[in-house]
């Protein structure tokens, strides 16, 4: 073996060498940007390589000796006889019929235009204190000229469908030629969660009695903001719902009270930490032991 052969593996070698340490460089950053998406606390949402689900195959539809079922109807609203004078295929009388067949259908009524009310509100003036009394009426509201229905038909729009407030202002026009501005829906939604508050409060004291709760928080942009939806669980199944722009322990704090420590069922966050009572989620525990297994059989 002569010297220019050795040099040149010896040369190959370094090569080798060096293009190894390069990738395993490379590697490495790969895994730590990669395990910003797969590891045991990343949210289903932002996972990036989900196990396809396996399709079971077989003929689709119904199994073998599956029951067919048959919607039931209620009691008709209205019953319309229906008959035929002429035969349609050559205009001869048909006199009486041989049977009559019913025929039972479901619909909804044609889109309703807006219903305009005029309350006429007596005002007494008190003799003891000399103060100004409206008479009320249960479906008056006492801010704005919307009524009780047209408020919540708005907010089921908006938060139930998920409508966006130009596609609901649309949609208002051509179902009920109401023509309602941007401002005038939202000022509406507005007023909706003003009227809600004491229920919304009285949810919140329900919570912080409760034997435990279940706390969870996610975050999502607004406007170019980071904001954090927190929601918090009792035992009682009553839920609580708030939107800040904070991730931190503050929140916990502020809508539990500062003496509250526990029992919480959470995730791993640190803002849980200074809790006193805390169980972890089984939910993120079976992901980190899952995590776990796959990290010790690729060693």
């Amino acid at each position: 073996m002569n010297g220019d052969y050795i040099n040149q593996l010896e040369t190959t070698v370094e090569l080798l060498t060096n293009e190894n340490a390069k990738l395993r460089e490379e590697n490495e950053a790969l895994r730590k940007r990669l395990i910003m998406y797969e590891n045991p606390h990343t949210p289903p949402s932002l996972q990036l390589f989900r196990p396809k689900p396996v399709n079971p195959g077989g003929k689709r539809g119904a199994p073998m000796g599956h029951k067919g079922a048959t919607r039931i109807h209620d009691t008709p609203d209205e019953v319309i006889h229906v008959s035929e004078e002429k035969c349609p295929e050559c205009s001869h009388p048909l006199g009486s019929p041989i049977r009559t067949e019913k025929k039972t259908i479901f619909d909804i009524p044609p889109p309703q235009k807006i219903k305009i009310t005029e309350y006429d509100l007596d005002v007494y003036k008190c003799s003891n204190c000399g103060s100004e009394i409206r008479s009320r009426h249960i479906d008056c509201p006492q801010t704005g000229d919307m009524g009780i229905y047209l408020l919540n038909y708005i907010t089921m729009l908006k938060y139930n469908l998920r409508g966006v407030i130009r596609k609901v202002q649309e949609f208002l026009m051509a179902n009920n030629e109401l023509n309602l501005s941007v401002k005038g829906i939202n000022d509406a939604l507005l007023r909706v969660g003003d009227a809600c508050r004491n229920e919304y409060t009285a949810i919140q004291e329900r919570i912080r009695r409760s034997k435990w709760v279940h706390i969870d928080e996610t975050g999502f942009h607004v406007n170019g903001k980071k904001y954090w939806l927190w929601a918090f669980r009792s035992a009682e199944n009553d839920i609580l719902v708030v939107i800040v722009d904070s991730r931190g322990r503050d929140v916990v704090k502020e809508t539990m009270g500062e003496d509250f420590h526990g029992p919480v069922i959470v995730d791993g966050w640190k803002g849980y930490s200074y809790l006193t009572i805390i169980q972890r989620c089984w939910a993120h525990l079976i992901r980190e032991v899952d995590a776990f297994k796959l990290e010790f059989r690729m060693r």
